[in-house]
């Protein structure tokens, strides 16, 4: 039997623990523990031990905490030696994390419209992708973090 708890649940336990802790800490922690269920999975796989460096990784990021929990869990592995590329499946991506991730040789792949005159984002300097990168990243995959939807989210996926 599976146990789920309810949304208000789950905000009031974690609103009382940022009370307690510095400001993202508790994203910190839950990144470092995703990027350790990671690593262990990457390691019991094909590769065997030692699977992380030079795996290849794919961060599905939405745009809010979630998207920011598994960018900087991509973070953690990249600074292992595995490859990392998050998709930005949003208008927006958490821009700490997505800093974190380019810091330690992340890539950055958008499938949102671009802002800018040619297939550049500046807001974020990722190349506009319509799908063709994003779907190479997914399919060459050792691993896909699904950073996509957290406990806020509310009706399906939206276009693109």
């Amino acid at each position: 039997m599976r146990d789920a708890y309810q949304v208000a649940k789950v905000r009031a336990a974690e609103a009382a623990l940022m009370a307690l802790v510095p400001d993202g800490a508790l994203m910190q922690r839950a990144a470092a523990g995703l990027a350790s269920v990671c690593a262990e999975l990457l390691s019991s796989g094909p590769g065997g031990p030692g699977g992380v460096y030079g795996a290849r990784v794919t961060v599905l990021a939405g745009t809010g905490d979630n998207g920011g929990d598994a960018l900087y869990a991509g973070a953690l592995l990249a600074a292992r030696g595995a490859a990392v590329t998050a998709i930005q499946a949003g208008q927006k991506i958490h821009p700490g994390g997505v800093a974190a991730l380019r810091t330690r040789g992340g890539r950055v792949v958008t499938v949102a419209p671009p802002r800018g005159p040619d297939d550049t984002r500046p807001d974020i300097g990722a190349r506009y992708d319509a799908g063709h990168d994003a779907r190479q990243a997914i399919g060459r995959a050792d691993l896909i973090i699904d950073g996509m939807l957290g406990i806020g989210g509310s009706g399906g996926l939206r276009e693109p």
